[in-house]
């Protein structure tokens, strides 16, 4: 090597070398590249084209010679017209790919030449088939007879053959007897004749298809002609002939027609055959051209040479060398080996110059820094330059000398930390004496202790490794606290830095005892907050009791001076804080312990929910419950918080809402072998406060996100019940009009899903009912539930059109068996529809099932009704239909009116406290409960109910439970009632003969819920009769005398209707009765129109002219229909302006028609309205008070309509 030249002018040749061999071989490589672009080029612009076009047309000449075989070999038509259709379209697409186009269009027009005869071969096989197979009949027929004849004449030939050899008769018997047996001779010959030819003619049609011959087709059918005709001449001109034969005669006369002179199958199969063999011939024509073209080689353009080949070729040329393509392709290749090989020789070349490079380079500077002289050649010069400056290198600025000095300091500045901060600080693999000692002071171990590991347990030490793992892993500083083996609390830090373990050391003794202080600090924390909670627990009890005392207090002076909603609703508040926070507490309690129990999910949902719906009476809101089919029937749960957080959920929905309706579903989610989930939603689809709504359905959902501006009793009341019962997934969506609120709740199951005691629907298959509702809502609730039923389910929501449809024609033609009432229905046009009922024939009354509201207060007027609108009503909607058509009476009326009629209450403060285990049973002595003005609460469990009763603010209990704790630290004297739901196994004694009852309580079996009467002088020191019922009330309600319970006969609705009115009667003074009721009660009159609807003279007089006036009446009776209807619709929607404005139009037309009854009704209902300020809002009485009214408007107007078509 030079050493005045650089390393890399050095290996300029090689890389010049380098670069050329790798130029040739990409120029090599290209070329084959290009080479084998430019083939596949034209492997699939022309040899690809060309390869799938003939494949494809020999496919379908293939197709095609398959078509032609089928249609050759096959025996007969019926698949001629879909395999000559697939054989023109398969033509059609040869010809369209094939270069033979000529011949291909030849053969289709000869083709089509054909297509008569396969239209008439297709039509004509089925026809043909059935000629076959009635000859092949009728030939058996023949065949069988001929054989039976020709036996009987062979035996008649014996008897005669050997009557003639054995007997002995005269020359003229034996002469007749030989005439016989030669004339018997000649018949037998002709009938085998007869029965060969048959029988060949058998064999041929049971054999006979388009492949037969047909010449021998020809030849039998001329034999078989002559044969039968023959045969039939001969045998017709014989006059005396056998039963047998005359048979034989009309089979073969059957025959001859069939085969011959009527239905001529022969010409027909001749024909037939004819065609085929035309058509056959013509397509082994076609198969025999066709085969030529299948035949015909595919001819592939060969590949060009590249233009690189193609100058290769010449040059050699001119040397007179001849290449061959392989060799081209073999001499590109070795070429292109031959520059690889010398490409990767050129590589190695350079590193093993590179490589000698280094180690001489190294080698020469070694040795210069060692001895100080060059004795080996310098190989570049770069390592000159190298070795110029080693020797222009100085001393350095520090000696070893300072180093050490430095390094004794660092070690005394490090004990001095060390001693001042407790400490010490450490490195590893390497530790000094000094170090080692004051490690060993600190841990606290002997100078014997050789290892670290044996100062801790071997938890610590896995500790301490996995905390150095993650120091690494992280390149982190790590932390942990120990307690050695010597009991010393240390704290350690690990760190590892540039290969080597580093870290500190120190004494916690201190830190422990802090954290030892903490803790004992945390426990009385605990203990105080315990505490707290016991002293909330106790307090609240106390605010309850003070409550509780306050509202026994309140009861009872609402039985003297009248109902103060507002006081009482606010210690009824009160109350429910108090108890709010005393769960709170309890819940936060360490020892709580939930009491579960197996109940009835339905049980449990009714419950709460009726007793929401009684507190949502004075907002008229209604609360409506949708389950699950396959809902569990019983879970395991804390039944009171279970209550407590629906009761509370229902709350929040309908706060601010008057007039709404709460749905509450209950949906399957999930389910597994011990767990159910259910998704529980409250919607409110139509609400009178939107944002309130919405703004309560997102703190229901967000409660978990709880801040200081939201933070609030109830709220924290219920995020504590959702914690206890693992609600999760809880969604708010608002609604155009309202506002949904759902989440998912886990139940355990305790009963096997299969097993379900959840009674089946009952089935109304074939039955007719009607849907009567003007609220979307109700109607499409009802419709829902029925929808299970297979009923014929129709509805009507326009009932100015009831009288018109449910009138003796329609019913006469269809038949209806139910009607069904919604409660809006009921309230508005209960006693115009009972009325139109009554005057139809009693054959085709339907029957009528009411849903009464559950807080209807006027049963004197109506009576009590089986039905009614309770959250669960729908889900016995379909029983309650099945048993009034079952029952043989027309409504489902539990108590007549008339027995209510002597009773009136006002409602009161006291509140009752039943207790029944389900509450769907005791729907009926729920009802008459608030209608007797007590305030119920429901429970549904034994404990729950000795809970509340115990806490002293009911009056009154009412249990089915066998027996509970009665006991009550009653501070006032007040007068207290437990009642007992009486049960059939039961007696008297058996639960009241061990209790002990103050002076002042009542105890006793309730009497039967029906039983008016006996209830009310049970319950009456609970009760404030209304003062309005004095002596004269009582005496008129003697007049009719009360029905027993027990009385099950029909009632027709006639008089149920009458019952109705005459109850009516009885609340009403006699003043009262003579303005509202201007027509008679009986059935027989109210057919009739009446008389006095108005005064035809004076309505005569007031148009001008009898024909004015009698062209103008229909047109005032659908003006007064039509204000009738929106004077309905105004007092419904609560806009008394607009009804005031009707009810004057009212007026003015009654003042024109004369109509003096009309014109009294709208006069008080227009008084009753303008008493009441616009702004304020009227009382459910005033309600009821101005329905009656309207109705009675309405029979008026009913009177006029009647009267003026009677004109």
């Amino acid at each position: 090597m030079d050493s005045t030249l650089p390393l890399y002018r050095q290996l300029n040749r090689r890389f010049f070398l380098l670069a050329l061999s790798f130029s040739l071989l990409f120029l090599v490589g290209f070329s084959f590249y290009f080479q084998y672009h430019q083939d596949l080029s034209t492997l699939k612009s022309q040899q690809m084209p060309a390869i799938e076009q003939h494949n494809q047309r020999q496919l379908l000449l293939i197709k095609n010679d398959r078509l032609l075989n089928s249609i050759i070999n096959s025996q007969y038509a019926a698949k001629f017209d879909d395999y000559f259709q697939t054989l023109n379209d398969n033509m059609k697409s040869i010809v369209g790919i094939s270069d033979n186009k000529r011949l291909l269009e030849q053969l289709m027009r000869r083709l089509q030449t054909q297509s008569e005869n396969v239209a008439r071969l297709a039509e004509n096989d089925r026809r043909n088939l059935q000629l076959k197979d009635s000859v092949l009949i009728q030939l058996t027929l023949v065949t069988d007879s001929l054989s039976n004849l020709i036996a009987e004449q062979s035996s008649q030939q014996k008897d005669l053959y050997r009557q003639i050899a054995q007997e002995k008769s005269t020359a003229r018997v034996m002469a007749v007897r030989a005439k016989a047996i030669s004339d018997l001779v000649d018949n037998l010959n002709i009938n085998r004749e007869l029965h060969q030819s048959l029988f060949d003619t058998l064999v041929m049609f049971k054999r006979l298809d388009l492949q037969y011959d047909l010449v021998e087709f020809d030849y039998i059918q001329q034999k078989t002609q002559s044969e039968i005709s023959s045969w039939l001449e001969n045998t017709t001109n014989v006059t005396a002939q056998a039963v047998n034969v005359k048979a034989l005669i009309e089979q073969a006369s059957v025959l001859n027609a069939l085969l011959f002179s009527e239905q001529n199958t022969f010409a027909k199969w001749r024909g037939q055959l004819g065609m085929a063999k035309d058509l056959q011939a013509e397509l082994v024509n076609q198969k025999r051209e066709l085969a030529l073209l299948l035949d015909k080689p595919l001819v592939v353009p060969q590949l060009k040479s590249s233009i690189i080949e193609q100058h290769l070729l010449t040059w050699l040329a001119k040397f007179n060398i001849d290449l061959q393509t392989q060799h081209y392709i073999w001499l590109i290749a070795g070429l292109f080996v031959l520059l690889t090989l010398i490409f990767i020789s050129l590589i190695f070349s350079l590193r093993r110059k590179i490589k000698r490079f280094g180690v001489q380079s190294i080698a020469v500077v070694e040795e210069f820094v060692t001895t100080g002289e060059l004795v080996a050649k310098v190989p570049a010069l770069e390592v000159t330059k190298i070795i110029n400056s080693v020797k222009q290198l100085v001393q350095p600025l520090h000696s070893e000398a300072d180093f050490q000095q430095q390094q004794k300091k660092h070690q005394m500045y490090t004990a001095l930390m060390a001693r001042h901060t407790g400490k010490i600080f450490w490195q590893l693999p390497e530790l000094s004496k000094k170090q080692q000692l004051q490690l060993r002071t600190l841990l606290g171990v002997k100078l014997t202790t050789k290892h670290w590991r044996h100062c801790f347990s071997r938890v610590d030490v896995h500790a301490i490794l996995f905390l150095a793992r993650q120091a690494k892993k992280n390149n982190s500083v790590e932390r942990i606290s120990l307690i050695s083996n010597q009991e010393k609390a240390i704290a350690l830090t690990i760190e590892y830095i540039e290969d080597a373990w580093c870290g500190s050391l120190c004494n916690a003794e201190q830190h422990r005892a802090l954290k030892d202080e903490n803790t004992q600090l945390q426990q009385q924390l605990q203990q105080q907050n315990q505490a707290d909670k016991l002293a909330i627990i106790s307090n609240s009890e106390d605010a309850s009791v003070l409550a509780s005392n306050a509202m026994i207090h309140r009861q009872m002076l609402s039985l003297s001076q009248g109902d103060e909603q507002l006081v009482y609703q606010q210690l009824r508040q009160l109350l429910r804080l108090s108890e709010q926070q005393k769960t709170r507490a309890q819940l936060r309690r360490d020892d709580f312990v939930l009491t579960l129990s197996t109940v009835s999910l339905a049980t449990e949902m009714h419950t709460a929910l009726a007793n929401v719906s009684f507190t949502q009476v004075h907002n008229d809101n209604l609360i409506y419950l949708n389950v699950s089919d396959n809902l569990a029937s019983m879970v395991t749960l804390e039944s009171e918080l279970f209550q407590a957080m629906l009761t509370t959920i229902c709350q929040k929905m309908l706060t601010e809402q008057h007039g709404v309706e709460l749905n509450v579903d209950l949906q399957v989610v999930d389910v597994n072998s011990a767990q159910q989930t259910v998704r529980m939603t409250f919607l409110i689809d139509k609400s009178s406060q939107v944002e309130t709504l919405q703004r309560v359905s997102n703190e229901l959902a967000f409660n978990d996100e709880v801040s200081a501006d939201f933070d609030n009793a109830t709220d924290n009341y219920l995020r504590d019940l959702q914690l206890v019962f693992n609600v999760s997934n809880k969604v708010s969506q608002p609604l155009d009009h309202g506002g949904k609120f759902s989440f998912d709740l886990p139940f355990a199951i305790a009963k096997d899903l299969n097993q379900s005691s959840k009674n089946q629907p009952a089935k109304l298959a074939k039955c007719s009912l009607l849907v009567i509702a003007t609220d979307k809502r109700s109607r499409k609730r009802i419709c829902h539930q029925l929808s299970h039923s297979k009923a014929v389910v129709e509805t009507m929501q326009d009932l100015s059109l009831f009288q018109r449809q449910i009138s003796i024609k329609h019913l006469t033609k269809h038949r209806l068996d139910v009607i069904i009432l919604s409660p809006e229905v009921y309230f508005s046009d209960y006693d115009l529809i009972i009325q139109h009922l009554t005057s139809l024939p009693v054959k085709i009354q339907p029957k009528i099932m009411v849903i009464q509201p559950f807080n209807c207060a006027s049963l004197q007027r109506t009576g009590l009704f089986s039905a009614c609108n309770l959250p669960w009503f729908a889900d016995e909607l379909i029983a309650n239909v099945t048993q009034i058509m079952k029952g043989s009476n027309n409504l489902n009326l539990l108590v007549e009116p008339e027995i209510f009629s002597p009773y009136r209450f006002s409602p009161t403060q006291v509140e009752v406290l039943l207790g029944v285990s389900e509450p769907s049973k005791q729907v009926a002595l729920i009802r008459i409960l608030y209608w007797l003005g007590l305030q119920v609460t429901l429970v549904s469990q034994q404990d729950h109910l000795e809970r509340l009763w115990q806490s002293g603010r009911f009056l009154v209990v009412i249990s089915e439970f066998s027996a509970f704790n009665i006991n009550i630290t009653d501070s006032l004297t007040t007068v207290r009632g437990i009642f007992a739901l009486k049960n059939n196994n039961a007696s008297k004694q058996d639960f009241f003969h061990e209790l002990t009852l103050p002076k002042s309580w009542h105890g006793d079996y309730l009497s039967p819920v029906l039983d008016i009467q006996k209830l009310t002088q049970q319950l009456s020191p609970w009760l404030q009769p209304t003062a309005s019922i004095g002596a004269n009330t009582e005496s008129r309600v003697t007049v009719r005398p009360q029905r027993k319970q027990s009385d099950t006969r029909q009632v027709p609705l006639s008089d149920v209707f009458n019952e109705a009115d005459v109850t009516s009667e009885q609340v009403m003074s006699m003043a009262d009765i003579d303005q509202s009721l201007d027509f008679p009660l009986s059935l027989e009159q109210e057919s009739e129109p009446s008389n006095n609807a108005f005064d035809l003279s004076q309505y005569a007089q007031n148009q001008g002219s009898a024909e004015l006036a009698a062209f103008m009446l229909d047109e005032y009776l659908a003006e007064l229909s039509n204000n009738t209807y929106a004077l309905t619709d105004a007092l419904e929607t609560q806009d008394y302006r607009l009804a005031l404005e009707l009810l004057q139009a009212l007026i003015t037309l009654a003042n024109v028609i004369a109509a003096r009854p009309l014109l009294t009704q709208c006069r008080e209902l227009s008084r009753s309205i303008s008493k009441q300020d616009a702004d304020e809002a009227f009382s459910s009485q005033q309600k009821e008070q101005l329905q009656r009214q309207l109705n009675q408007l309405k029979l008026c107007l009913l009177q006029l309509t009647e009267f003026a078509e009677t004109i």
